[in-house]
């Protein structure tokens, strides 16, 4: 059984899948591409970061908020109102 369909089924049984074989399925990262967190080699068992412990920081910084996406609204902002007047 692949990595994917374990945890598939160890998510239908109610137990927690491992990180590496969520980490595992992550799609478009190159092997050997730098970890985000401390730029050494990735690990595929923990692909894109190279430990347990640098997935857990990036899990970190998503839940205080620090990965923002920058907001357009200025731009849409001049938009309606060239709409409106034209």
């Amino acid at each position: 059984m692949t990595g994917l369909g374990r945890a598939f089924q160890s998510a239908a049984s109610g137990a927690r899948p491992a990180l590496g074989v969520l980490a595992m399925t992550s799609p478009g990262v190159a092997v050997g591409a730098p970890c985000p967190v401390c730029g050494r080699p990735s690990q595929p068992r923990f692909r894109p970061f190279c430990t347990a412990r640098c997935a857990d920081v990036d899990l970190g910084r998503w839940f205080a908020g620090s990965y923002r996406v920058a907001e357009a609204t200025a731009v849409t902002e001049e938009a309606e109102k060239d709409d409106e007047a034209g």
